[in-house]
This record gives C-alpha cells, structure tokens and sequence, in this order.
C-alpha cells in the first residue's frame, strides 16, 4: 500500500485545470506534501465548481483536462515519489441533461438498461407519479410554465427533445409516433409531408411493451439527423399554436415535470439530502456498482490513483457491502478512506476495510483542545442575558430536523409509510392510525442520536440494538401520547422471538431505507440549520463538531488520539476541508474568546447598544436579530486579516456569506422563501458597521488583536499537532498562509501559487545555507511575491530574529515555515509518525494547563511536540510565550527509557536532559516545538 506521508488537497475545476496541477507538483514536493488529494475529475455538469454532480463517471471532465494529461501527471508523480487519492461520487449523479445514462432512462422507461441505476419508484402510489420520473425543476406549476411559453417541442440533433427553458429533456421513444402523426394532420408548407408521413410509419410499432422495436429505433434517429429544413420549425410551431397536444404528449412520457417546491411533499426518487438536481444511485446492486467503478478500476491499475476517498458513503444502502466490493474491486494495496461524520464518541465501524476518515473527528477534537472548558457557563450567560433566553441546543436540534423532515422531506416520509406497509411488517392493528404511525416514525427518526448503523443482520446486533433503545426512549419522551405506536414500531426494529427469516430481511430491508434518511436529517437539520441558529460560540458550530461540547484537557486530547492510533491511525487528520464552515485559523481565533468572557461581554453590551441605530424597522422588529448581529460580531473578528485590514472586497464577502447564514437558519428568510427585507437590512447592517463608522472600528480592533493574537499560536499548534498526531496530514489548498475563509463558495477562491511557490523557494534556499538569514526573511513583510529583503548586518543573532520574526507574523510566512519544517521532520522519519507509540506526556509546574506535550516514538527514533494553549489574560500585548521568563520552571517529565539528546527542529538548537524537559529549553525562542531524537 502506498501511504501518504501528508496530503494536499486540491479543489479541481475549469478554474484549476490539471495542466495547473502539473505545474505545482514541484512545489508540493518542496511543501514535504507525499500525496494529491483531489476533488472528483470525473465528467461533471458544466461549469461545476466541486464535481461531486457527476454525469459521466467513465470519463475525465474535458472542462478540467484529458486522460492524457492524468497519465502524463502519474508519471510525474512516480518520478517524484508522490502518489494520488482520488475523490469518487458513488451514492448519486446530477439529475441533469448532460448525464446520458439518465436520458436513455427518460427516453426509454423501465425498459432503459440504465432504469436499474437509480433509486427511482416506479410503481410510486401517487397515480400521477407511476411509471414515471418526477422532474421537479420547474419554477412554477406546470400550467403556468406553459402559458409563459417555456415549455416547447424541438428536435436536437437525432432525438426529439422538451426544452424545458433551456433544458432539453428527450421525449420518450413511445411518443415519437404521436409527435409525427400530428404532424402530418398539421400544415407546413416547408416540410414535405412524405418525409413526415415515413416517420410516422416507422416509430408505430415503438412501444413500451415491444422491446424488440426499441431496439431497433435507431433507423428512426438515422432518418431523424437527415431532416430537411423546416422539418424544426414545424415540429415547434405545431406544439407552440396547440396547447393541448403539448398537454397531451406530455402524459405520454416517462417523466412527469413538476415545480420544484413540490419535492416537499412528494418525491419517487432518492436524492442527495434535499438536492433536486441530484439522483441517488441503487449501489447495492452488483450489476450497477461494477459498471459505475470500470474507469476508477481503470486508474488504479494504470497506476494514475493510488487510493480514493469515498464520498457520502452514509447514503448507501449498505455501506459495509459496498467497502468490501471496493476493497475486492482495488485490492489490499489501495489506500481507502471515506467521508463519515461520527458523532464524539463514535467509531468507525470495524468491518469496514477502510484505513478511516475524511477527518472531521480529528478536527473537532484538536478546536476543542483550543477552547477553555471553563468558558462554558459564562459564554451561556451572555448568550442567554443577550441574545436568545435559554435557548437548549437539544431541543433546537429536534425542532430543526423535525421541521426539515415534515417540511422539506414529507414525501420521503411518506415513502417510508408506504414501504412500511408493502413490506407488511408491524401489526395490521397499528394502522387503525396511518397517521399516528407516520407521526412516530418521523419522531423516531429525528431522534436519531447518530448518523446512522451500518447493520447487514437482523435482528440487530447488541451495540447497535443498544441504539434503537435509546432513540426509542428519547422519542417516547418528545411524544408520549404516541407509546402505543412506539411499542408496536419499536418491533420493526428490534425484531420479536418468532420472527421468520423471511420478515427479518424485510424489516433489514425497510431498517436499511430509513438509515438512508437519517444521515439527510442530521445534515440539514443540524449543520445547516440548527449551527446557524445557536451562536453561542460559532466556531464549534461545524461538520463533525458540536456545541454540546465546550473545550477539552490534555488528558481528554491524549485519550481521543491514543483511541485513533489504535484503531484508525491511517486516517486522515483534516483541520480545513472544501465543507468546512470557516477557515482553521478563523475557527481557533475565536475559540480565543473562550478565555477572555468577561472581556467580549463588555465589547457586546457597547456594540449592540451603538450599532442599533444601523439596524433596519421592518414590522415590529429591528433588522438584523440579536441573533444574527451576534454571529456576525464573532465572523468580523474570525475572518478579519491579521492586520486587521479591510482589503479588496472584504465586506462584500461577509454579506454575501451573511446571506447565506440567515437563509440557512431558515428563521428570517430562507433559500424555499427569501425575505429580501430582512436580507437587506442585514447587508445594510454589515455596510454601515465596517465602512466608515469608525466609532464601532475603533471599540473592536483591541479585542481583535487579542483574539488574533492568541489564535495565531493556537494555529501553529494545531498545525503542527495535525502533522505529528496519530494520522495522515491533510493541507487544504492555499492554507499554507492564515486560512480565515468563510464557508463556500469563499473558501474555493482561487490560490496564488506563484506568490507561494517564491516564498517557498527562499524558504528553502535559506533554511538549506543559514538558519538566522532564513527567520530575517520571514520576518519581513510582503504581499505579492518573493521576498527580496535581506536583513542587515547586525540582525544574525537568532533570538533576536525570531522576535521580529513573531512581531510580523500578520503576513503568514511563519505557518508555512512550521508547516514546511514539521512536514520535512516527518518525510524523514516515516515510520515514527505512521507507526510510531503516541505518548502522553505529563507536565509539572505554574503553567501545566498551558502547555500539551507527547511523544511518538519507534524503536529507537522519538521526537516530542510541545504546543502552548489556553494562554488568555496570561499574555501581554506584543508578548510570546517563549523563554524562561513566561514558562519559570514548568517542566515535561519524560518517560523512562527516553533520549538525553534532542534537537528542536525549528530553531536547530540542541538541547540535553536528563528526566525532564523544561518548557523553556523546548520554546526558548519559537512558540511551538518538534524536538527530535539525537545521537550528536
């Protein structure tokens, strides 16, 4: 297997082809990156900025390159020692009309070999719905799409199409005959009516119930693409002058059009959460996951992939299945790992053949290692006295995921009663209430404390039965008028004594449906709903993280990481991904606030008071909420350059992230129903504080710079525990300055990589001559290239120099520098950072709760990591914790059996011990510290 040392992640697009991949592997080999971590490549819907609405997964997105090009890149790869994961889509595509597989469907039926693919219900009881595709991507109801003349007949190239604005969806095969024979009764001087009336002949035999005729329809698209002119216009005019033959053909077809806000009540498809315009795959069949994976096998065994990373493998059927075909289909050497949320004190499941995870648990344990546990109850005072009175999150998050499921995915709950009764599997009596039954399932199901199970046996094994126990519990609690129906659901899942084979494969199969649909609920109830509404501190509002939990100890940080090196110490350590709320230094700076409560109370009490005046009237209320001014307070002072400068389209960029926040709470305005009032007000809001009020400006910069400060430490710790813990470290593209992006789009800008690749180089070149000139020029501030400056004469005394170096670390130099470092120091040392014991190291003194130290060591190579936090009010203005006189005589005991000998890898100081470590001698004139073992 080829294990990555480090990954680099990268965001492919038209915008960042793979000729613009080429041209940065040199400078990622530089970095100390082992490994490209690419987003999807496959042939996605034009202008895709992510590529996960894939359309044909056999080929490369010609909008990002060729195969060629990829082939050309593996060599690259090879020669350098490098490797490639890539990113696969396996649970849905775009419902879109460039995916051809789809449109054999729409254009075939049931009798598509492509119908089998997607999750589709064609025997849905809605009469309308049966037989049928639903294609909800109207923007009103259909009559009046079609008054409005947005709905036409045409001909594209050999296939008669429904433009649908500007989409063309093809008619199915069964409705070509009704189209020319139509067209014969219709007068049209410019078509010759012995051309029509051939056609005609042709297409009678074609129906649904003759496959043999569809088979052979082709000479009808052969005479098609030789139409004489005319033959176009007159097929639209005929359909544009009679609209009830427009209405008749469309009854005729195997897709059913509908205004898009009808999915909320009715739906006979799956789709990725509440995405339209994605349409989930069936890869539970063998027949489909074979087909679907021939280009990705094809990769790996041209040796252009070396691993993948599977997306939303939650939404499979059955997740354990697929992980063992993948696994059979690329054999033991490919390095797998896929996209799952656990919840905190979840695991990976252990049948899985996967190395681990994407890395959201490992991001949400390091922030909180960031966050003083001790803030909690003040920061829930000022929120309640503030903002929201006692609001519990709890209960927010049942409200939240109760409304997405009876409001926004009705029709899927409404699927799941139907199948519930096909399947016959509960009490006939139970359904004297259908709606008391649907009522309990949809409190049951948004009481669902994780992701979901992964079960393939039934009844359910004790661990996960021990689930269904608590949901159940927790349920019965939000609605005890319901016990009854509880009881006799709580069978559906359990399972009872005298369950025959046969009902237990019905109950796993309706238990593996409704698994599909808790993940959706969580997702869009909670991170994209609920973590905009409770803004108590909104830097653990994010994926994988949560506010019920309100910072960590050393000893919770050592237990989570001795439990991922035991079981997934291959997974990936991820800090910033494309889903990511906000960048991973915003998201440390204003965990800062945690230590300093009393301070930002005052800041808030004066900013709302003054800033009121900038709110708008609308009804009864003022504009912004308290709500939403607070977390736009706590995004100004995460996303905020270091300087602590406005530059470029900075406050363009917080309202249309401010936009999008207020639709995602879906408390003020929404994306289904947006209120441009209040939508303006908060953008006016967001205006008048950040331009040219100094008044609020002037209150805010000092918090700021505090805030910034102590992030800025807590960055370079988090980076460096990121590159040193148990797992494998993953860069998101452009983080190798301070990341303080916002959510997406924001944290997909594009990357100045020349600006990198020159700084990178002095880096290097300088590093490799003399340590001393290479900290003079990361001291030196720049903005638009290689540095140029060269310290003095007189500035090569090295303490002095990382002074400077730390009083201007606004410009990021010093995080590429630690990242650089600690990246070569693990390329060098492989196997003690893939394999290496993680121990916990204990530490004695004033400041034993500022500092988290720990060791890796195999066999007899060791280093250890020393990383200051929680610092706060101990920190003067233009301070560093280095040197004697912040640590006095704090000290890491060191276990037995450890060197004498170390060399800091950052400042290449040597240092000898005995028992112990003094915090000092390891931070003497940098902030963070990788020592490794020595034999000099």
């Amino acid at each position: 297997m080829i294990i990555p040392s480090s990954t680099y992640r990268l965001q492919i697009s038209k915008t960042f082809t793979l000729e613009d991949v080429k041209q940065i592997i040199p400078y990622l080999k530089k970095l100390g990156i082992s490994t490209i971590y690419a987003a999807p490549i496959f042939t996605a819907r034009p202008g895709s900025t992510h590529g996960y609405d894939v359309t044909d997964p056999h080929t490369v997105n010609p909008e990002v390159g060729t195969l060629a090009q990829l082939e050309e890149i593996a060599t690259l790869l090879k020669e350098q020692g490098m490797s490639w994961v890539q990113d696969i889509v396996p649970n849905h595509m775009a419902f879109d009309t460039n995916n051809e597989w789809l449109m054999d469907v729409m254009e075939k039926g049931k009798r598509s070999r492509y119908c089998k693919f997607f999750d589709i219900n064609w025997y849905h009881p809605e009469p309308r719905l049966k037989d049928k595709l639903m294609t909800p991507f109207l923007g009103a109801p259909i009559d009046e799409v079609i008054e409005s003349g947005d709905l036409s007949v045409s001909l594209l190239d050999d296939r008669l199409v429904l433009m649908v604005y500007d989409n063309p969806y093809p008619l199915s095969l069964h409705s070509y005959h009704t189209v020319f024979t139509n067209a014969v009764e219709y007068e049209a001087d410019s078509t010759p009516n012995d051309f029509v009336q051939e056609l005609a002949g042709l297409s009678k035999s074609v129906k649904l119930d003759n496959p043999e005729a569809i088979d052979k329809f082709d000479v009808v698209k052969r005479k098609l693409a030789e139409a004489p002119a005319g033959f176009k216009d007159t097929i639209e005019q005929l359909y544009s002058d009679d609209i009830s033959l427009l209405k008749a053909l469309l009854k005729e077809q195997n897709f059913r059009l509908t205004y898009w806000r009808s999915t909320e009540e009715r739906i006979n498809y799956r789709r990725f959460f509440t995405v339209n315009d994605l349409i989930c795959l069936q890869m539970e069949d063998k027949e489909v996951f074979d087909h679907y994976h021939q280009f990705i096998k094809s990769l790996y065994e041209k040796g252009c992939i070396h691993g993948v990373r599977v997306d939303h493998v939650d939404g499979l059927n059955d997740p354990t299945i697929y992980m063992e075909r993948l696994r059979d289909l690329l054999g033991d050497k490919a390095y797998i790992i896929v996209e799952k949320i656990l919840e905190w004190e979840e695991k990976v499941p252990r049948q899985w053949p996967v190395q681990g995870t994407s890395g959201y648990g490992f991001l949400a344990s390091v922030s909180h290692l960031f966050t003083e546990p001790r803030g909690k109850d003040k920061f829930q005072k000022i929120y309640d006295k503030y903002i929201l009175d006692h609001v519990d999150f709890k209960a927010l998050i049942f409200e939240k995921k109760y409304f997405i499921f009876k409001n926004r995915m009705a029709g899927e709950l409404d699927n799941l009663m139907h199948l519930l009764l096909a399947l016959n599997i509960m009490p006939a009596e139970s359904f004297n209430s259908d709606e008391n039954v649907k009522e309990a399932l949809a409190v049951f199901l948004v009481c669902f404390p994780v992701y979901r199970i992964y079960s393939n046996e039934f009844p359910l094994p004790n661990e996960d039965a021990a689930i269904i126990d608590k949901t159940f519990t927790k349920a019965m609690a939000h609605a005890p008028h319901l016990s009854e129906t509880f009881a006799d659901l709580r069978q559906v899942f359990s399972g009872q004594a005298g369950d025959t084979p046969e009902v237990n494969e019905k109950k796993l199969q309706f238990f593996r449906r409704c698994q599909q649909y808790t993940g959706p609920l969580e997702a869009k109830g909670v991170e994209d709903t609920s973590f905009y509404i409770y803004n108590r501190l909104i830097s653990h509002n994010e994926v994988g993280d949560t506010p019920e939990v309100f910072g960590i100890d050393a000893a919770t940080f050592h237990e989570r990481m001795q439990r991922r090196f035991k079981n997934t110490p291959l997974g990936i350590n991820a800090t910033a991904t494309h889903d990511t709320k906000r960048g991973e230094d915003a998201r440390l700076r204003i965990n800062a606030l945690s230590e300093i409560p009393e301070t930002w109370e005052q800041h808030i009490q004066v900013w709302m008071k003054e800033n009121e005046t900038f709110k708008t009237e609308i009804g009864e209320s003022l504009a912004p909420t308290k709500n939403d001014e607070y977390f736009i307070y706590q995004t100004i002072l995460g996303v905020l350059d270091m300087d602590g400068k406005m530059e470029g389209n900075f406050v363009e960029r917080v309202q249309e992230y401010m936009l999008k926040v207020v639709r995602e709470a879906k408390e003020n305005s929404s994306w289904a129903e947006p209120n441009e009032a209040y939508e303006q007000a908060v953008s006016e809001f967001v205006e008048a504080i950040l331009g040219d009020n100094r008044v609020f400006l002037t209150s805010f910069l000092p918090i700021f710079r505090q805030a910034a400060k102590l992030g800025t430490i807590y960055s370079l710790g988090q980076l460096l525990i990121k590159i040193t813990a148990p797992g494998i470290p993953d860069i998101y593209q452009g983080t190798e300055f301070w990341d303080l992006s916002m959510v997406d789009p924001d944290n997909r800008r594009p990357v100045d990589y020349q600006h990198r690749m020159g700084v990178l180089d002095q880096i290097i070149k300088d590093g490799q001559n003399d340590l001393p000139q290479l900290l003079s020029h990361l001291m030196t501030e720049h903005r638009m290239g290689v540095l140029d400056q060269i310290i003095k004469d007189g500035q090569n005394d090295l303490p002095q120099l990382l002074s400077h170096l730390m009083t201007d670390y606004a410009n990021g130099n010093i995080k590429m520098f630690v990242m650089q470092r600690a990246l070569s120091a693990r390329l060098s040392s492989i196997d003690l950072f893939q394999s290496g014991d993680y121990l916990p190291l204990e530490v004695v003194g004033d400041y034993k709760e500022n500092i988290l130290a720990y060791a890796r060591s195999f066999n007899h190579d060791w280093c250890i990591i020393v990383v200051p936090k929680l610092l706060g009010n101990k920190l003067s203005e233009g301070e560093w914790p280095v040197g004697m006189k912040f640590w006095g005589e704090t000290k890491i005991v060191l276990p037995k059996g450890a060197p004498k000998k170390w060399v800091n890898v950052f400042t290449d100081d040597g240092i000898a011990v005995e028992d112990h470590l003094f915090v000092e001698q390891a931070l003497s004139t940098f902030p963070v510290a990788i020592l490794k073992s020595s034999t000099i």
